[in-house]
């Protein structure tokens, strides 16, 4: 039932009388599906530019592990590709850390939101304050990288499956990766 159906009923159950219990219960069902319909239609548009935005976003692994011997791409590589886009569908991406402190981790959350709705992703990344070569600052700063590269990869459905990160060996992946095409 949309707006105008709503309207009629309600006018047509103003003439009831006074005091019947129906006339709240039916204006309460029209209002409660009015905002449903509002928030659906602004959540679909919400939802068809993201799709957009992941069909047609290139994020090439322009970085080099040389060490490891293999190409990887940084959450700079990802913001680089995607602020474009973004600004094309009138989008805006925000990121942000939090520390979690027993066990010691950054929750990254990445929000995409068009100013009505907003879609989030979170992820996270183990902080060791340990490392060989890193003081404190480098540590959390690695690990804020870390997490928030997954957490966009989440967000714009980046694949890394054939990314040493995912496999964590330092040796060359020799997989074939799957892609899939979404559309609106």
């Amino acid at each position: 039932m949309n707006s105008i159906g709503c309207e009629y009923l309600l006018i047509s159950l103003f003439s009831m009388k006074r005091g019947s219990k129906m006339l709240p219960l039916f204006f309460v069902f029209c209002l409660a599906h009015d905002i449903f319909y509002l928030y659906v239609c602004y959540m679909k548009n919400l939802t068809k530019k993201l799709v957009r935005i992941q069909g047609s976003l290139k994020a090439p692994k322009n970085q080099r592990n040389n060490f490891g011997n293999y190409n990887y791409r940084s959450c700079e590589d990802i913001l680089e590709a995607v602020k474009p886009l973004l600004a094309k569908e009138e989008l805006l991406l925000t990121i942000t850390d939090s520390i979690a402190p027993d066990p010691l981790f950054v929750n990254a959350v990445a929000e995409i939101t068009d100013g009505v709705d907003k879609i989030q992703v979170r992820a996270q990344a183990g902080i060791n304050l340990n490392r060989k070569g890193m003081d404190v600052a480098q540590c959390y700063g690695a690990s804020s990288s870390y997490a928030r590269k997954y957490a966009l990869n989440g967000l714009f459905l980046i694949d890394d499956t054939k990314d040493a990160d995912a496999t964590n060996n330092h040796s060359k992946v020799s997989q074939n990766a799957s892609t899939a095409v979404l559309e609106p």
